[in-house]
Formats: C-alpha cells, structure tokens, sequence
C-alpha cells in the first residue's frame, strides 16, 4: 500500500508581510537568513523545506507562493550554497540541510 504525505496547512505567500502577519515566518528568522546571503525567495523556500523536510518543486512552489522561475533559481541557489540537496528524478525531491549553530 502507497503511503500518501500529509497535506501541510501552513500558508505561505511570497510577500513579506502576509507571511510575517501569517507567523509562518518571523522578521527575525527573515533577517537572519538574509544577513548569511539568502535572497528573499531563497529564505522562502529553505524555510519551507525545514518545515517539510521533502517536497518537489512543485510542491515547494505551491506552498510558498513563489513562481517557477524564481523557485528553480532559489533552489539552485541553496543547493550551491550547501542549504539543500535533492534525491530522484522526475520528480526531483528536494530536501533542506538543517544548519549548526556555531
């Protein structure tokens, strides 16, 4: 028997201040995030993804409300940087690499 994932009820949206009114996510977390080199899509997405811990592009795009574009180029983006990998093909599961406090 296939085991579906749950579905999340966490709403994103990709302007600012929806998601910091929303708490899905904090100016704080947003600020951090932004002062280690992550553009805005980028902290987005990473966000999502530790929420999530796999999800497809797709998936991702629809929980963050980023478009497409901008959501292949962030996850390339934390790919290159060591925030994210992805496992499998079509479709690729994308996947966040939780970070240690130092």
């Amino acid at each position: 028997m296939v085991q579906k994932k749950p579905k999340l009820t966490i709403e994103y949206s990709s302007k600012m201040d929806t998601i910091i009114r929303k708490k899905a996510m904090s100016p704080k977390c947003l600020q951090v995030l932004k002062d280690i080199g992550l553009s805005k899509y980028e902290a987005i997405a990473y966000h999502v993804l530790l929420k999530v811990k796999s999800a497809t592009a797709r998936e991702i795009s629809q929980m963050a409300n980023i478009p497409a574009g901008f959501l292949y180029r962030s996850l390339n983006g934390l790919i290159g940087m060591g925030f994210a990998k992805y496992s499998g093909y079509k479709p690729r599961y994308y996947e966040a690499i939780p970070r240690k406090r130092e």
